[in-house]
């Protein structure tokens, strides 16, 4: 385990101190509330729409306000992802009081692509997605609520999140990294890396007419439980699948080579400018990750100036989909740190 400086907190996520006792969905309970009250929220109290982001691209968002929130939370999302997997996290933030705003970043989810091929992962730059970011918060949920955001973030969303936060820090309160794609799996160290892109790119470009696949990669594959890195948790995963079968325009495949150029840039600057990050962060490691890399992940928390960090032992990826044992904890200190962040 790295050592952390003076300002930073590595516990077990079982001495996290709790400021109130949440109404948190169970996996018992969450097949029965998903058709009924789970629903009837999504359908009542969500309020969707879209607007023009970078290059005019059409960026979905939805967003639900309870009556007198205690907080407010933007949310950003993972690579592949979409808001209609997180029906019932909107869900659990109405009944607790607190405000839920959420966008589909570029290129996935309900919001609109660069490239003709819908299913490979493309982007030009990461500061385009920061950049949709910003003007979300400027012109859906500044608008829409008075009170300051806490910012937080999955997976592929971290990245965007710190860039834009960085870059704009009077928007937030605090920021939450979980899982955060500060570095990810397999880690190939840099030459390799270096001239795997330059020569896929060089390559895409005199020999093809749209973005390749990057090695290995392909279009969407509906992958079954049992060969799932991502959650233990066999209902939670059924649900977002099936929330995918339904909705077949938010799948997406494999990453591109300009979108591997554009994270691994992405990655490096978060590393070398995470010294210089304004906000009180709170980052949430999962234990068993095997999508980012969890040393690089903590070496960049390191250089974090005011950060906490929690450790969920025995946790995948999806934090906010795993089993009961390992999701209430971290969803408990998500909620206390951003409410706290709001008194």
């Amino acid at each position: 385990m790295h050592n952390l400086v003076a300002s930073q907190l590595l516990l077990p996520c079982h001495l996290r101190p709790r400021e109130f006792m949440w109404q948190l969905v169970s996996e018992e309970r969450l097949p029965s509330l998903y058709s009924n009250d789970i629903a009837d929220c999504w359908h009542d109290s969500v309020t969707r729409g879209h607007f023009s982001g970078v290059a005019d691209v059409r960026i979905e968002y939805a967003y639900a306000i309870p009556e007198s929130p205690r907080a407010s939370i933007v949310f950003s999302s993972g690579r592949i992802e979409t808001l209609l997997k997180y029906k019932a996290f909107f869900y659990e933030c109405y009944i607790n009081g607190i405000a839920l705003f959420m966008l589909d970043h570029r290129g996935q989810g309900l919001s609109g692509r660069m490239i003709e091929d819908s299913q490979r992962g493309f982007v030009h730059h990461f500061d385009d997605f920061s950049a949709d970011m910003a003007g979300f918060v400027t012109s859906v949920v500044q608008p829409a609520l008075s009170l300051k955001p806490s910012l937080v973030c999955h997976s592929m969303g971290s990245a965007i999140g710190f860039l834009t936060a960085h870059q704009n820090p009077d928007l937030f309160s605090k920021a939450v990294f979980c899982s955060p794609m500060f570095g990810v799996k397999p880690s190939i160290p840099a030459p390799l890396l270096s001239v795997l892109l330059s020569g896929g790119l060089t390559a895409n470009h005199w020999l093809g007419r749209k973005p390749w696949y990057a090695l290995g990669q392909h279009a969407y594959i509906d992958i079954p439980f049992a060969l799932n890195t991502l959650t233990h948790s066999p209902i939670r995963y059924k649900l977002f699948k099936e929330e995918y079968k339904r909705h077949p325009e938010v799948q997406l495949g494999g990453v591109t080579y300009h979108w591997l150029a554009a994270a691994t840039e992405a990655m490096n600057r978060i590393e070398t400018e995470a010294h210089r990050f304004a906000l009180e962060t709170l980052v949430l490691v999962s234990g068993s990750d095997k999508v980012v890399d969890n040393q690089r992940i903590l070496r960049v928390a390191e250089r974090l100036p005011h950060a906490q960090i929690i450790q969920i032992e025995g946790a995948r990826h999806e934090l906010l989909f795993e089993q009961d044992k390992y999701r209430h904890p971290a969803l408990t200190a998500i909620l206390d740190f951003v409410t706290a962040s709001a008194k």
